[in-house]
């Protein structure tokens, strides 16, 4: 590479990256824990029990039958098919394991992906608050402009409080957002 180049400062789309709330408030619940104070952290959604048994022996089980290779970018075929079954038993809806259904690492994951894939700079996204801390940072990062709309009656009330002061988004104003009609703020649907 021709010039110079540091490595450690990063991309430029990194400066529009907020910190993590979220990881803020766990780094200090674990400074607290390790002064002996008890802390219950109401910040990451993790469960505040152990992994089952059944699933730890099923995941060791995994590991001694060499089931450890890479698998579809789409998930795992067969539980694809497991959650096909599923969703159909549960909504009545067919969906095609290879076509459309997608199996991620995470909820952190598939978020990332969806807004990556969807939003272009310059695009204003709408997004009901109180929402997940990461919304605001992805869509940041992709160059667009987060609009905040209160969720709640008030803001679908005249005169509300809510999204943009009593502004209507339509699909050309608002990535993410649907065509609204006359008695829905923000273009949501509800």
């Amino acid at each position: 590479m021709i010039g110079s180049y540091d490595v450690s400062v990063g991309a430029k789309r990194l400066e529009k990256v907020e910190p993590s709330l979220i990881r803020t408030i766990l780094d200090r619940a674990a400074v607290l824990r390790g002064e002996g104070k008890d802390v219950i952290p109401f910040s990451a959604g993790e469960p505040d029990f152990n992994t089952p048994s059944d699933i730890k022996e099923a995941a060791i089980r995994a590991i001694t039958n060499n089931q450890t290779k890479y698998s579809s970018n789409r998930g795992y075929p067969p539980l694809r098919n497991v959650l096909k079954g599923y969703i159909q038993r549960e909504t009545g809806i067919d969906y095609d394991p290879n076509t459309e259904i997608l199996v991620t690492s995470s909820a952190a994951e598939a978020l990332n992906n969806s807004i990556l894939a969807f939003v272009d700079e310059g695009d204003e996204v709408i997004v009901l608050t109180p929402a997940f801390v990461s919304y605001k940072s992805l869509i940041h990062m992709c160059g667009a402009k987060f609009v905040g709309c209160a969720a709640g009656l008030q803001s679908r009330l005249p005169g509300g409080s809510g999204c943009g002061q009593g502004r209507y988004y339509g699909q050309d104003q608002a990535a993410g957002a649907q065509q609204p009609q006359q008695s829905h703020r923000c273009g949501i649907q509800l």
